[in-house]
């Protein structure tokens, strides 16, 4: 039966723990159940700048997109930061072929509508204000990385607006800060190198590098904006608490996820007039940076009640996650972790969280593959920790594809929430993937985030040991095995030469008094079992005889087969007539006879048996007493006419 499309927007986004992604993220989430939509959120907590084995294994939740039920599709493309764009543009193709509709925000991508902020414009109102309102002529510019489009484009805004304004564009006055504060430092010094003239205004990039600006200016001794002006650019959180505030800009983020979610809806409405393009302004803020406004410092205690707040938030999370690390840590495997992970989850203020593994990650198999993907089919094991009301739920498993990762029991989620789906890897390794239903107002995402860090890193933990474990309990029976064959005649189990004299010197040591009785077995015939029956039948009446050996000589007999068809026996006892002793000759015939007729093979089984008897002293000779029984067992063979050839023995 063909799967209905439900109100559901599905959201891709890296690093949603950044406050501004986080931010907008929020802000979507809000329209879209302004218009009766929910948002399922797909998050990598890293992006794919660096192709290394943590961004593949984190870009795998994009695989696990669901594109039957929802009704469209948001990217935030920037924040993916992929060199090549594959995966986003694959996500935008994917979604082309199920017929609903993307739109890509921060990025223009092919296949999909596009919310775009307008840098360009926003960036231009500061530098003409800085040169045409405050008069400056001598305006240094602070970029980003070189050849990078952002720092060109604002570059050229710059170069545009001095050019049109007379004043001259000099090299000396250009460099790049790299986006953040050590280049940016670097950068500002050879601003105010002594044969340079000094600049009357800075124009940065963005927030980062102005915060620096204004370091470096003070060391130097200069003051803003008496001095020098200084502008930035995104509006971080930081430069609230900066003193003087920056003249910058801030992303529209409403006007952004407005725009976002209304090109969603207007395309499910089927219209017509649907933009491939929305552009969105920044809020540029003329501020103290500039002397538009007084400085107002803000009250120390203020800033220090709210940084102590969040240091107090991040120490007791720390706490936490400590606890949660050394108590899953000491478990020996995930089975054993799984219901201890109950109790740390609460740090997370959601209503729901569902947590799906490989099948393969909850087995001890050591030569399961976390590297690949997870693919549509594969087993998984559905682990629901529901937190608050909801019921708690056993395992049970599934094959992915059945159903999107963030089903389970939606109908107890309340429809303003939001779901995220995250994955459960470490390094290269993925394990599965988490689903969290939340409200969007409550969950810190740099929570989630720290949150992740360490349960990935308990969990690869646990895993390892549980590895460990079985890779050392598998070379345990491997050694065992190699120690029994180093020992053991392969076709009977008896003891070979080596571990019979092993095994006879590990007893005698035991006997301060007593006597031994050795007991050397030959079997007859067995080159005529051989030549007339074939080899087989000769195993067959060798493993035969072995047996009779081990069950005559008893529990503490030490039996040894040396050769083909050569058998030894030793017995010790504190008595000289104990009947294991006196009886082993009539006990063997009675055993080799009930073998002949329960078997009755075309030949007879039979053997020849000589014993010897010796006190045991320090002055006692084994080899001499097993020699004896040796040559007693070839007297029972000529008396009996068996043919006789050379012991191995000898």
């Amino acid at each position: 039966m063909k799967q209905e499309k439900s109100k559901r927007i599905a959201l891709c986004t890296c690093k949603i723990q950044d406050e501004t992604i986080g931010a907008l993220v929020n802000e979507i989430c809000h329209e879209a159940n302004k218009s009766g939509y929910h948002v399922v959120i797909y998050n990598s907590f890293y992006d794919f700048y660096q192709d290394n084995q943590i961004s593949q294994s984190s870009k795998s939740i994009f695989s696990l997109m669901d594109y039957k039920t929802p009704v469209g599709i948001i990217i935030l493309g920037e924040t993916f930061q992929e060199k090549d764009d594959v995966t986003i543009r694959d996500i935008a193709r994917k979604g082309n072929e199920a017929g609903i509709p993307v739109v890509s925000v921060d990025k223009e991508i092919e296949g999909a509508r596009s919310v775009l902020f307008d840098y360009s414009t926003s960036f231009e109102q500061i530098v003409r204000h800085i040169v045409e309102f405050h008069g400056c002529k001598r305006v240094d510019f602070l970029g980003g990385f070189k050849d990078n489009p952002f720092s060109d484009e604002r570059l050229n805004v710059y170069k545009k607006v001095m050019a049109e304004n007379g004043l001259p564009i000099e090299d000396f006055r250009i460099d790049y800060g790299d986006f953040w504060d050590f280049p940016a430092a670097k950068a500002v010094n050879g601003f105010l190198a002594a044969e340079k003239e000094p600049p009357e205004a800075i124009i940065c990039a963005n927030d980062t590098m102005a915060i620096t600006a204004c370091r470096v200016l003070e060391e130097h001794g200069y003051s803003v904006p008496e001095d020098v002006i200084v502008t930035g650019f995104d509006g971080i959180e930081q430069e609230k608490y900066h003193s003087p505030r920056f003249t910058t800009a801030h992303q529209n983020l409403v006007s952004a996820a407005k725009a976002a979610v209304e090109l969603i809806h207007s395309s499910c409405c089927g219209r017509e007039d649907v933009p491939q393009k929305a552009l969105i302004p920044y809020d540029v803020t003329f501020s103290q940076s500039c002397g538009c406004q007084p400085i107002e410092y803000k009250k120390v205690n203020n800033v220090l009640m709210d940084l102590y707040e969040k240091l107090h938030q991040r120490d007791e999370l720390v706490v936490s996650m400590n606890f949660m690390n050394n108590t899953l840590t000491a478990c020996s495997s995930v089975m054993e972790a799984l219901p201890k992970i109950e109790r740390y989850i609460g740090v997370l203020y959601s209503d729901a969280i569902n947590i799906n593994f490989r099948k393969s990650f909850l087995s001890n198999d050591i030569s399961a593959d976390f590297g690949r993907p997870i693919e549509v089919g594969e087993d998984m094991i559905h682990v629901i920790s529901y937190l608050g009301t909801h019921p708690k739920e056993e395992m049970k498993r599934f094959s992915f594809g059945e159903r999107p990762p963030y089903m389970e029991h939606e109908e107890n989620i309340q429809p303003d929430r939001a779901i995220m789906v995250i994955p459960l890897n470490y390094q290269e390794k993925i394990f599965g993937y988490l689903s969290i239903h939340y409200c969007a107002d409550v969950l810190r995402y740099d929570t989630l985030y720290k949150f992740s860090m360490n349960f990935n890193h308990s969990l690869d933990t646990v895993k390892n040991k549980e590895l460990m474990l079985t890779v050392n309990s598998v070379l345990e029976g491997a050694n065992r095995k190699l120690e029994y064959a180093y020992a053991h005649d392969s076709m009977t189990g008896l003891l070979n030469r080596r571990g019979f004299y092993q095994k006879l010197m590990e007893q005698f040591g035991s006997y301060e008094k007593g006597y031994v009785f050795v007991a050397s077995v030959d079997m007859d015939g067995l080159k005529y079992i051989n030549d007339n029956f074939g080899h087989h039948e000769g195993d067959f009446a060798i493993k035969q005889i072995a047996g009779a050996l081990i069950k005559c000589s008893g529990e503490s007999g030490i039996c040894a087969r040396f050769g083909g068809d050569e058998f030894m026996s030793v017995i010790f006892s504190e008595r000289k007539d104990d009947p294991i002793f006196t009886g082993f000759k009539e006990r063997m015939t009675g055993e080799i006879d009930d073998i002949n007729k329960k078997y009755q093979r075309d030949y007879t089984i039979d053997a020849s048996y000589g014993t010897q008897i010796s006190e045991l002293s320090e002055e006692i000779d084994l080899d001499m007493i097993m020699r004896n029984a040796d040559e007693k067992m070839y007297e029972s063979k000529m008396s009996r006419g068996v043919k006789i050839r050379k012991s191995k023995r000898e």
